[in-house]
């Protein structure tokens, strides 16, 4: 999550779909997170605070911005996120968790097979999807701009050029070592992803990536 006032916009970090590079390219824009302890312990408490002075987490949704930053504060910003083809994204997220010997969630996942990852998140009472973090409790979103990953320098390029932020090609980080989807994906583990992405498929238009848009 990003937030500048000097360029007046919100980034929100979606997991899993570079906003470490982009973090990395907007951060000298964007406010300072070195916020007072005390911020940090009501971060969680819905109620306004200035911009300048709120602690807002790396991937806080733009609901709960919304409540933190009050509703005139937040629509005078321009919100944007990166989202990733469901496939990719599921495939990606566990790879990660598998990888990341330090998450608190990499042993249990590294227990599981791709699809007994997906199906204890199909069954999680919360939302693993994309969209959560990007929409109200109707389900409109609330961002302005959605970049897709796959073509993520492309538009990038474009929304600096509408900042008005010099364009640097983003430095991909914290990327895994990849494996093709075919390895992944059988008629039960597609199925999985189309129920916990449904979601994402509605508002953004994917395909399984043989037939990407």
């Amino acid at each position: 999550m990003l937030l500048s006032l000097e360029k007046k916009f919100l980034f929100i970090h979606v997991p899993k779909t570079a906003g470490s590079s982009i973090t990395t390219t907007l951060a000298p824009y964007s406010l300072p997170k070195n916020k007072p302890l005390s911020r940090k312990i009501t971060s969680h408490i819905p109620f306004p605070e200035a911009a300048d002075k709120v602690y807002l987490r790396q991937h806080d949704t733009a609901l709960h911005i919304r409540r933190k930053l009050g509703r005139i504060q937040f629509e005078d910003l321009y919100k944007f996120a990166v989202v990733r083809n469901p496939y990719e994204h599921a495939a990606s997220y566990y790879r990660f968790l598998c990888q990341r010997t330090g998450h608190r969630h990499h042993k249990r996942t590294a227990d599981l097979t791709f699809v007994q990852f997906l199906e204890h998140r199909a069954h999680n009472a919360t939302p693993m999807d994309q969209s959560s973090f990007l929409v109200d409790r109707s389900g409109k979103l609330l961002v302005d701009q959605i970049l897709r990953f796959e073509m993520l320098n492309i538009s990038f390029s474009k929304l600096c050029s509408e900042l008005d932020i010099p364009y640097t090609e983003l430095p991909y980080q914290n990327m895994t070592k990849n494996r093709a989807l075919d390895a992944f994906y059988c008629p039960e583990s597609r199925a999985l992803v189309e129920r916990i992405y449904q979601r994402d498929f509605d508002n953004f238009g994917y395909k399984f990536p043989d037939t990407a848009q």
